[in-house]
């Protein structure tokens, strides 16, 4: 009765927090924004992401961009932080998920910054006013790796060896770079549909897995396309997933011309999940599926897990189109070119 009694307050949090997300009009407000301080002002006066902003200034001068994106994708970590702490009372299923997304966004602060200290610009690392605290503590020494060898090392040795054995440190950064991202992201996807499999209601459980691997057929299909339309050698980097059978994935390699992509993807059982979908750009086709799939879920679902994982991607999304209002008001941009770059 207790663990219960604990669970629905927790739910009933989230659902509180949700019922304060920026909806569509919202947005029209902030695109509206003549200036970034504006926009900030707007974002303050929300109570979500005050906390976040709170020790942001308000004058343009010292206004810092990279420090507010920072700021608001620090919100969004520490919600999943959250998360966690609760997730017991659903038996655990999505702390190791949360866990590795937390570490991996940081690893990513580290990586970056010896990547740009390779390409002759200076060893930062940027914290946005908070320290970084690592879930895996054997990460915590990652501010201290001077280059790409101490930085595999130090996360070699916190678990993920086998995730980089095959890593050419000799290689050129584009390699480097590449293969670091591919294989982060196949391994905290992999986690998270281990976490769904865990789900005890069979039909939640069939939903979310079917739900995910969709998204990921989906952006898997939108990296190819992007990739072979550019003659991109990142197309050797395509991700693949052990948890799920990869219908469209495994056949991207075969095609050549963008033609065949779609023939592929309209001929495919993806072709009825997504066929009410409008899009601007293709890139917005895999997070708007998304998208309206949590969003029924938030609405509709008596499954906790499903609220709790619909709650965090509709998060992410909501906090991934304040910064692209942040960059559109700062490169001047129009507001209905703003507004056609957003998932709504």
């Amino acid at each position: 009765m207790g663990l219960k009694f604990s669970l629905n307050i927790f739910l009933s949090k989230l659902r509180a927090i949700y019922a304060l997300r920026v909806k569509p009009v919202d947005y029209d407000q902030l695109i509206s924004c003549k200036s970034l301080v504006g926009l900030l002002k707007i974002l303050k006066e929300r109570k979500f992401y005050f906390e976040a902003l709170r020790n942001i200034p308000d004058n343009l001068e010292a206004l810092d961009i990279s420090e507010v994106e920072r700021a608001l994708e620090f919100r969004f970590l520490d919600i999943l932080e959250n998360i966690a702490k609760y997730d017991r009372l659903l038996g655990g299923i999505f702390s190791n998920y949360i866990s590795s997304y937390i570490d991996v966004k940081f690893m990513f602060i580290f990586f970056d910054s010896i990547l740009k200290a390779k390409r002759g610009g200076k060893l930062l690392y940027a914290g946005s006013g908070r320290n970084i605290v690592f879930k895996n503590s054997k990460l915590k020494k990652l501010p201290e790796a001077k280059d790409f060898k101490e930085f595999f090392e130090i996360v070699s040795g916190a678990g993920y060896k086998n995730l980089f054995r095959d890593l050419d440190l000799s290689k050129e950064y584009f390699f480097i770079q590449n293969f670091f991202q591919k294989k982060l992201y196949e391994d905290l996807y992999d986690k998270l549909l281990t976490g769904i499999c865990k789900i005890k209601r069979g039909r939640s459980r069939k939903e979310l897995f079917s739900v995910f691997s969709c998204y990921l057929e989906l952006r898997s299909f939108v990296f190819s396309v992007r990739a072979k339309k550019m003659n991109d050698r990142s197309l050797d980097f395509l991700p693949s997933f052990k948890n799920f059978e990869q219908k469209i994935i495994s056949k991207l390699g075969e095609l050549n011309l963008e033609s065949e992509y779609f023939e592929l993807l309209n001929s495919s059982y993806l072709a009825s999940q997504i066929k009410e979908i409008k899009y601007n750009y293709l890139e917005q086709l895999p997070e708007k599926f998304l998208l309206l799939k949590c969003k029924k879920n938030m609405h509709f679902s008596l499954d906790p897990a499903v609220v709790v994982l619909s709650f965090i991607f509709l998060l992410r999304i909501e906090i991934q189109n304040i910064v692209k209002i942040i960059e559109g008001i700062r490169y001047g941009l129009l507001q209905n070119k703003i507004k056609e770059v957003l998932v709504l």
